[in-house]
């Protein structure tokens, strides 16, 4: 019972950094808007319509710095104790076949759970706050998106739920409890129950590869293929109209692909060692 708590309050401190870098962010975007809002003002707009449009565009800046912050201060941490930082992250090498298995797990999860809302009876309000997060993120600049929604914010979030919380409380109770509580945490990050349950699965499917290799490097490939996929189709219409029927065959393509994945990730012979979080030293 002592090292469940020890654990938890480990892992609790270092979700409370991250907490700490979003808000961080956040005021940032929040500041910055405020400034453009003043020298620049649009009088034919209401100035808190357009303070909101300016917040919205500015939120990929405060999450580049959001991720920035939290990322330092983390690599401070392990600096002062005197700690690696590849065993703290559980940033292990993996081998090729595991990153083709990565891949084809990343492939499923875009298949499969980008295009299930579209083809689930999902009431339309859900839909609606499901839409809009993503209509948010289409305002970032390309670049802003690139670099943090494709490539810093995945890094950030694996090193934080899959690489700290996760291994934290895989000291203390079996792998499959701290891979669901780390994936439930991961999804009330997102806001709206939609993005929260879409998240949560998100994070199931990568805590496979965490658990099966002991590394966050596939979850971080993972993760940047899933972002990188929607940076992507909110700048260019690769998919056109997503009929029922073509979703439908992409989502259950999607499913095979996860099914294949999660197969060949339990069946990998990787070296016992490397697996067993608890065998890290804290």
């Amino acid at each position: 019972m002592k090292k469940l708590f020890v654990q938890s309050g480990k892992a609790l401190g270092y979700f409370g950094i991250y907490i700490a870098g979003q808000l961080a962010g956040g005021v940032a975007a929040a500041v910055l808007s405020l400034i453009q809002l003043m020298t620049s003002p649009d009088n034919t707009k209401d100035q808190m319509t357009r303070y909101q449009e300016l917040i919205n565009y500015n939120l990929g800046y405060g999450l580049l710095i959001a991720a920035v912050i939290t990322l330092a201060v983390y690599v401070i941490i392990f600096a002062a104790r005197k700690k690696k930082i590849t065993e703290e992250l559980d940033i292990r090498k993996i081998s090729v076949k595991e990153v083709v298995i990565t891949i084809i797990g990343g492939i499923g999860t875009i298949c499969f759970m980008d295009f299930i809302t579209d083809i689930l009876p999902l009431p339309e309000s859900l839909m609606e706050e499901f839409t809009s997060g993503n209509e948010s993120l289409a305002q970032f600049p390309l670049w802003v998106s690139i670099s943090t929604t494709a490539l810093l914010v995945p890094i950030l979030e694996e090193v934080v739920f899959r690489g700290l919380i996760y291994s934290r409380l895989g000291k203390a109770m079996p792998a499959v409890v701290a891979a669901v509580l780390s994936s439930v945490v991961f999804g009330l990050m997102h806001e709206g129950l939609l993005w929260a349950v879409w998240a949560g699965i998100v994070g199931l499917i990568i805590c496979v590869a965490r658990v099966k290799t002991g590394s966050i490097i596939p979850g971080i490939i993972i993760h940047v293929m899933v972002n990188g996929f929607a940076v992507i189709c909110d700048n260019v219409d690769i998919l056109g109209d997503i009929t029922k029927t073509k979703g439908t065959v992409i989502t259950l393509t999607g499913a095979v692909l996860l099914a294949l994945y999660t197969i060949l990730m339990c069946v990998n012979k990787t070296p016992k060692a490397e697996v067993t979080v608890a065998t890290v030293d804290e």
